[in-house]
């Protein structure tokens, strides 16, 4: 059978719209459907794709017309008949993308259950925590060590925050107001900004010379790269957790080669997706051996430690918006950045 869905579709560049679709609730054995409450925009990502503006990578994948979204909340519909461990009317986080009714197949992708007293709308965010989270559990750091953070949007401040439980100290490098008064709310601190130079002196002042351990580069940018060297102690590792979307030809490679040669510096990538998606692979049993956690795991503690109030995510959240909103939304966040930064967008009252 089939029922008409609303879902947010990118037609062409800096045009967001509401689209109405048919979506076959017919499921195969593996699959099940869940009815969304909440998606969340991924601010870095999306915009990138709602632009445009990348010129990285061959855009094959992302071409035009586009459905967005990666982050959501919402109820179990109905299940296959060979799904065992999830039934109609649980309340999951997903990967599914902003749209009012979404089937999947769990096996191949991450649904966590949601204890009873945790909040709708605080959910999606366990998919944002899910970027960071991944480096900070499989980095070579301890309680009492310095962790940078450049970018204090979703993912920073949520990096800073899980970094912060774990018994780090934590600098902060960011640049917007918003971005900055929202993580000093969340407690973070201290909050740097200016020049990689200024933000080295800084640094080297408040931790005595040693310098970062780790540091989570969430900008995706060549100058966020270099203040995340700045931030950096004599040996320390970089973790580039952001999307680098835009070539930036003021920035000569050796600013970061150098640095990296003279100073013992790891730079890695923070890609979520290099460890296995589940505890336990069927098809890869050997797989997790590999490796200290999965992607699942990964989500289960990010659901446990935003469900106590160990992460703050209310904090975070500057809009919840209607979906037939969404066009302006976009235009906001991509020529008013102070004014965004957590924004759900609410399915509750749109029709299946």
């Amino acid at each position: 059978m089939k029922i008409e869905i609303q879902r947010v579709i990118f037609p062409d560049a800096e045009q967001a719209e509401i689209e109405s679709a048919d979506l076959d609730t017919t499921l195969d054995s593996d699959d099940v459907l869940v009815r969304t409450r909440y998606s969340l925009i991924s601010p870095g990502t999306e915009l990138a794709l709602y632009t445009n503006q990348r010129d990285i990578g061959d855009g094959t994948i992302h071409s035009y017309p586009f459905h967005p979204g990666y982050a959501a909340m919402g109820v179990i519909e109905s299940v296959g008949s060979a799904v065992n461990d999830i039934a109609p009317g649980d309340r999951v986080a997903t990967l599914t993308g902003h749209s009012s009714l979404s089937k999947f197949k769990p096996a191949k992708s991450v649904c966590t259950h949601l204890p009873d007293e945790m909040q709708c709308d605080h959910a999606p965010f366990i998919r944002m925590a899910l970027i960071c989270v991944n480096t900070l559990r499989q980095a070579d750091i301890q309680a009492g060590e310095w962790l940078g953070i450049v970018g204090l949007g979703i993912v920073g401040n949520l990096g800073a925050q899980f970094g912060r439980h774990a018994g780090l100290k934590v600098i902060g490098v960011g640049r917007s107001s918003l971005r900055s008064e929202t993580a000093d709310r969340c407690g973070i601190n201290p909050i740097f900004t200016g020049k990689p130079q200024e933000i080295a002196a800084a640094t080297q002042d408040i931790t005595n010379g040693i310098g970062c351990k780790l540091v989570l580069d969430t900008s995706g940018t060549m100058d966020g790269l270099l203040k995340a060297i700045a931030l950096a102690g004599d040996g320390g590792t970089i973790a580039l957790v952001g999307v680098p979307w835009v070539m930036d030809p003021k920035i000569a490679a050796t600013e970061i080669m150098q640095p990296v040669f003279s100073r013992f510096l790891t730079i890695q990538g923070g890609w979520e997706w290099r460890l296995p998606l589940h505890e336990h692979d069927p098809d890869n049993p050997l797989e997790m051996l590999r490796h200290r956690y999965s992607v699942e795991a990964n989500a289960k503690y990010a659901l446990e430690l935003i469900n106590k109030g160990d992460v703050m995510v209310k904090p975070l959240i500057t809009h919840r918006i209607k979906p037939k909103t969404i066009q302006d939304v976009y235009q906001g966040l991509l020529h008013r950045r102070n004014e965004y930064l957590g924004i759900l967008i609410d399915w509750t009252k749109e029709k299946s």
